[in-house]
């Protein structure tokens, strides 16, 4: 069962959740990651996904979005947290960068080989901009 550890006020606090999802929110509340934006999990819920390419050559050009379930591990496995804190990433381009949001929920491109911040691209003022460049062919 997932579950996350967190220190506050000098004391460490566990909880255990019953899904990645619940954990990512619980992460939410005490700050630790920008907020998984409602519009994102909508897209979710009502395409079940996307991999495809965007319109008339739009950044990001092919785009692949994580399921929920997949956010927690894939950010471990790529250290989102320590490499790029204040990120959280969602999919990739297919060519070696993800997408991420960052606290206010704007979309950037950061490269995956080091998640360097300071080569972060904003791609959208948000997750509804980004999702009307997709092409709805390519929607799962």
């Amino acid at each position: 069962m997932p579950h996350i550890t967190w220190s506050q006020n000098d004391q460490n606090r566990t909880v255990e959740c019953n899904s990645e999802i619940d954990a990512y929110i619980h992460y939410d509340e005490v700050g630790m990651t920008p907020n998984i934006p409602a519009a994102y999990e909508k897209f979710l819920k009502d395409f079940g996904g996307f991999e495809g390419l965007t319109y008339d050559d739009a950044e990001p050009g092919y785009v692949v979005l994580w399921p929920l379930e997949e956010l927690s591990a894939n950010n471990a496995d790529i250290q989102m947290e320590e490499l790029a804190p204040g990120y959280l990433a969602f999919g990739g381009d297919g060519g070696g960068e993800v997408l991420a949001f960052d606290s206010v929920g704007a979309v950037f491109k950061l490269p995956m080989i080091g998640l360097d911040v300071q080569e972060a691209i904003r791609i959208a003022d948000d997750f509804s901009e980004l999702s009307t460049r997709f092409d709805a062919v390519h929607a799962r």
